[in-house]
């Protein structure tokens, strides 16, 4: 593990190839197949595990670099600190596995803020999920053959489309610094990637790459503009919610409905309103520390279904205390996205990373929902935050020297 002295680190190639490889068998836990989920909840363990103890390992020998991500390191502290809190009030019985997950997540987003991240990694990174998209797409061509609610082997389509997604991210930085033949064979794995994406018909996902498309637009006409997106988006994520769960039966929301069934020929209406309206209540109920780390919203609405919304998620967990902080350390991730706006590594992340604050108004995967789609989310919002200047100098044209 060797350190510059802007508190940047670089792992070894094991390390680099052991990160790899964990992210990518974590997924398997999305899969339908039994054998192959017990697997990815394994890999998803030990992942944990392994970033808690890269992250003791980096502080114990380099603590005087937490001053260089001091914001990122206040808020991370402060936040678990709420959730120690919430620990002594929580009912669940597993609330103990939810604290060590959610200080092993904390512990990977810092160590993965400090790391640069070597190109040859990244792309060996995208060969490997490339054999992904060519699996899914070869069963998508040969055995089911659909264009709605496509899954592959995974429990369910959203699954698949999310993790189509983060490798979406993979593709895009592999294809701007590859060679032309290079360029040639990840442009047709993004058309693959995008058309897969579509079959699945996760909607969530759908707007995902529209924000990402939009984003990267005002980024293009004003970094000024491009800056303020943050506050912006959260603001339209939290007016979301309210309206939504009141819209279903205006005339307004009677109107968008038969515009999504005409287009899309869904509801406008997924069903998340009505679980929304069950468990904004309990919100109102404990509205400063929630009801302790780990409360199931399953146990909350009937029928039994997951909060949907990470939002709703940290609120029910730790209350609107919990809430301002986990906003508070997206934020201070911004703030280090934008200081690096220069290279393509950080304006694809800050891209992604508005994507994913309004995914997170769909599901909750960031933490104790689903790891192994956080973990991966995680390492795109915060990869662009420290770049390598040495390796940045060597592109030419969109083209790194080997």
């Amino acid at each position: 593990m060797n350190n510059s002295d802007n508190g940047s680190l670089k792992f070894s190639r094991f390390t680099y190839i052991l990160i790899c490889s964990l992210l990518i068998v974590n997924t398997l836990a999305l899969t339908s197949h039994e054998a192959l989920h017990q697997v990815g909840t394994l890999s998803i363990m030990a992942s944990l595990l392994f970033f808690l103890c890269l992250f003791i390992y980096y502080i114990l020998h380099n603590y005087h670099n937490i001053d260089k991500l001091f914001h990122l390191y206040l808020y991370s502290a402060m936040y678990f600190i709420i959730y120690i809190i919430t620990f002594f009030i929580s009912a669940e019985n597993n609330s103990f596995s939810y604290l060590f997950a959610l200080l092993s997540t904390l512990s990977f987003i810092l160590i993965s803020s400090h790391n640069q991240w070597q190109h040859k990694y990244l792309k060996l990174f995208a060969h490997i999920t490339s054999g992904i998209i060519w699996l899914v797409f070869l069963n998508w061509l040969l055995i089911e053959l659909i264009f709605d609610g496509y899954q592959s082997i995974s429990k369910n389509p959203n699954s698949l489309a999310i993790v189509l997604f983060c490798i979406l991210y993979m593709q895009l930085l592999t294809f701007r610094y590859s060679s032309y033949i290079g360029r040639s064979y990840f442009g047709l794995l993004i058309c693959i990637n995008l058309f897969l994406i579509y079959t699945t018909s996760a909607r969530s996902v759908f707007l995902s790459i529209l924000i990402i498309l939009l984003s990267m637009l005002i980024l293009l006409y004003s970094k000024k503009v491009f800056s303020k997106i943050f506050s912006i988006g959260l603001i339209l994520n939290f007016g979301f919610i309210l309206i939504y769960v009141q819209l279903e039966n205006t005339k307004i929301g009677q109107f968008l409905n038969e515009v999504s069934l005409n287009l899309l020929d869904k509801s406008f209406y997924s069903g998340r309103n009505e679980i929304w309206k069950q468990l904004l209540p309990y919100v109102y109920d404990k509205p400063f520390f929630g009801y302790g780390i780990g409360i199931d919203a399953r146990g909350l609405t009937s029928p039994a279904h997951t909060s949907h919304n990470q939002y709703i998620q940290i609120l029910l967990e730790s209350g609107v205390i919990g809430l301002i902080l986990f906003l508070l350390l997206l934020f201070s991730i911004w703030k280090l996205l934008l200081r690096n706006l220069t290279t393509f590594e950080s304006k694809l992340s800050a891209c992604f990373f508005i994507a994913t604050l309004v995914y997170m108004n769909f599901e909750s995967t960031l933490f104790q929902n689903n790891y192994a789609i956080g973990l991966m989310q995680w390492l795109i919002i915060t990869l662009g935050v420290i770049i390598n200047p040495v390796e940045d100098s060597t592109r030419v044209k969109g083209v790194q020297k080997e």
